[in-house]
C-alpha cells in the first residue's frame, strides 16, 4: 500500500512539473514585465541588431551584440550581416 501511495505522489509531481515547465519561458533573469503575443518572430537574412542608450557605444556592448549575431548565424545557418545598424534603422 505504501509503494502505491509513493508511486501515485511521484506521478502527480511529475505531471505537475511537466505542466508548469510548458507554461514558463526559459529566461534568466526573469523580466519585470512579460507579455506573450500571438504570431511569430521570423529571423531572415535581413535580420539585424542595433545598440543604443547610455552604453550603446561601449565596445563591450557592441562586441557582445556582434557575437550574438554570429552565434545566431551558426545556430540557424541563415546568412546574417554581422554589422550592427545605426539608430532607428534596426
Amino acid at each position: 500500500m505504501f509503494r502505491k501511495n509513493v508511486l501515485a505522489v511521484l506521478c502527480f509531481c511529475a505531471f505537475a512539473l511537466a505542466q508548469n515547465a510548458s507554461q514558463e519561458l526559459p529566461l534568466m533573469p526573469w523580466p519585470t514585465k512579460l507579455a506573450r503575443g500571438a504570431g511569430q518572430f521570423l529571423v531572415t537574412a535581413q535580420f539585424t541588431a542595433a545598440t543604443g542608450g547610455a552604453g550603446g557605444k561601449d565596445p563591450r556592448v557592441v562586441n557582445s551584440a556582434t557575437r550574438a549575431l554570429q552565434r545566431l548565424f551558426r545556430q540557424t545557418g541563415i546568412p546574417l550581416s554581422p554589422r550592427l545598424v545605426e539608430g532607428d534603422d534596426a
